[in-house]
């Protein structure tokens, strides 16, 4: 089964975008999937379920919150588990690893 990535910038910030792309790419048979730092709101995760089958939270620092304060001004890690919580919670993505959810 072929794949195509979103990866690379942060994938949310051209969701619209990769919507686009990923519906005629599942049309063509491709699994669309976003390497994403986990920065999403409720409402983005509703959206992007719609076209993705499978997404990562790609972690820096082993997820420390000092380290994402600290190194990369992050003021709340807890935000990116509440995305993952979201991801989960919505029956829509199952966790396959560590980091990896799975759509449908």
């Amino acid at each position: 089964m072929w794949r195509h990535s979103y990866t690379y910038n942060e994938p949310t910030i051209f969701s619209e975008f990769a919507r686009d792309v990923g519906v005629l790419a599942r049309r063509e048979g491709l699994i669309n999937i976003f390497v994403t730092n986990g920065f999403e709101t409720r409402e983005s995760v509703g959206f992007i379920s719609g076209f993705l089958d499978a997404a990562t939270v790609d972690f820096k620092g082993n997820a420390s919150k000092e380290f994402y304060r600290k190194v990369m001004s992050v003021f709340d890690v807890d935000l990116i588990y509440d995305t993952i919580a979201e991801m989960l919670a919505g029956g829509e993505y199952t966790l396959r690893s560590p980091t990896w959810w799975c759509h449908g």
